[in-house]
């Protein structure tokens, strides 16, 4: 019965999402676009969608009536905001709950959309085929969208994506059911913030690691989630992830003692982990997302200041890789794992070190303590640029045009068509 109705059920918000979409493309087609950019991230306030926004606010042309974040919690999201960007954010921008009435019209009428995560799962795509810009949170080993057996009912639409590299384009392109001319190969803005260290992180690094020590992140990838899309990508029940978790933070801890070493386990904000009581051994401090995002630190701010990366199927490794520090990747992860890979992580390996167990981790340490700085062939196949010009490559690709300058471009496109015809 349960099942029955849980296919009812989908099948009713099915033809509902469906209804909504055709209303949603003919209010579009009367509305006309504004010239505003709505930033859309999960969480609030964060990842690609934020190093874009405060390349934007640079540029003095762009105010309030041309930034506009839509979030789930305005009182959290304004207070990050601040944290990360200072007060001229907070008065040069807009910060509106997402699902509102007034979120949406925005959204409708915005000229460019960056988001990470999902927007609103009605929409199929934008009338001018450049409004939907999507920065993905990663370049994908873990199989992502079409490739990852989604349809378009469940797929966020888009309109451009964006690649760290010529090697993921296609990937890119498929993922997300674009065409190669549709996907920019200018890093991730993000990576942005790994070339510069920030005071804030820097005093963290300075409380944390004591002098003549190193500072490793861990990012470990989530096999079973509870928020955001809900998924269980484990072949191990929920206590077998966490007691192989807490073991191996134990070993770890030792590892990293003998080396001189301290190490942050940051937790993926979906991970079903960060609702469970986790002790943090010595030399190893795991932070929830709930914790991190108290520190008022971004990711890419705090791999800034560390020595190491340590993951597994993480796509942080490709940003990593731009700054030529060590990357270590536990390839025992992939033995458990049943979501579908888009390549052989054996291609991986050749590019970064590598281990099985953390006992087999000592080439890594020994390159962290040397402060071992290092970009390869194998290296730039997967990150292609170092510099921090990731975000202005973005907005040169899908850039967001004041009112004047919008109505030359679109002038200037139809000119072009004319001719062509």
């Amino acid at each position: 019965m349960a099942a029955l109705f849980r296919s009812v059920w989908a099948s009713m918000r099915s033809v509902f999402d469906q209804c909504l979409a055709f209303v949603y493309q003919g209010i579009e087609r009367l509305v006309p676009t504004s010239d505003t950019a709505c930033f859309i991230s999960f969480p609030d306030v964060d990842d690609n969608a934020l190093a874009l926004f405060s390349e934007l606010l640079k540029d003095q042309r762009y105010g309030r009536d041309n930034l506009i974040w839509l979030v789930e919690n305005t009182r959290v999201a304004s207070d990050r905001l601040l944290a990360r960007c200072g007060t001229d954010a907070l008065r040069r921008s807009q910060v509106i709950r997402k699902n509102t009435v007034r979120g949406l019209w925005l959204f409708l009428r915005a000229q460019r959309v960056y988001f990470t995560h999902g927007h609103y799962r009605f929409v199929r795509g934008s009338r001018s085929k450049e409004k939907l810009i999507n920065l993905w949170h990663g370049m994908p080993l873990k199989a992502i969208g079409y490739l990852d057996g989604k349809s378009t009912n469940h797929l966020q639409a888009t309109d451009k994506t964006i690649a760290s590299s010529e090697f993921f384009r296609p990937i890119m392109a498929e993922a997300f059911g674009v065409e190669l001319k549709d996907v920019a190969i200018s890093g991730l803005p993000r990576c942005d913030d790994l070339v510069s260290v920030t005071p804030a992180a820097l005093r963290y690094r300075q409380e944390l690691v004591p002098d003549g020590q190193r500072l490793l992140v861990w990012l470990p990838t989530y096999a079973i989630s509870d928020v955001n899309e809900i998924r269980n990508d484990s072949s191990l029940s929920r206590e077998a992830c966490l007691a192989q978790f807490s073991a191996s933070m134990e070993r770890l801890a030792v590892v990293a003692t003998a080396n001189r070493c301290q190490v942050v386990v940051k937790l993926h904000p979906a991970d079903f982990l960060n609702g469970e009581h986790l002790a943090s051994p010595s030399a190893v401090r795991v932070l929830t997302s709930q914790a991190f995002q108290k520190t008022q630190l971004g990711l890419y701010e705090l791999l800034a200041v560390s020595d190491g990366l340590i993951t597994d199927l993480s796509s942080a490794c490709f940003d990593y890789m731009a700054t030529g520090k060590p990357i270590l990747i536990d390839t025992s992860f992939s033995a458990q794992y049943r979501r579908g890979l888009v390549f052989d992580p054996v291609l991986l390996t050749q590019a970064v070190k590598s281990a099985s167990t953390w006992d087999e981790s000592g080439d890594f340490f020994r390159a962290v303590k040397s402060g071992e700085r290092e970009r390869s062939v194998d290296t730039t196949r997967f990150c292609q640029h170092s510099d921090a010009r990731s975000a202005a490559r973005v907005l040169s690709f899908a850039p967001l045009l004041l009112r004047g300058a919008y109505e030359s471009s679109r002038e200037v496109k139809g000119a072009t068509s004319r001719h062509t015809a």
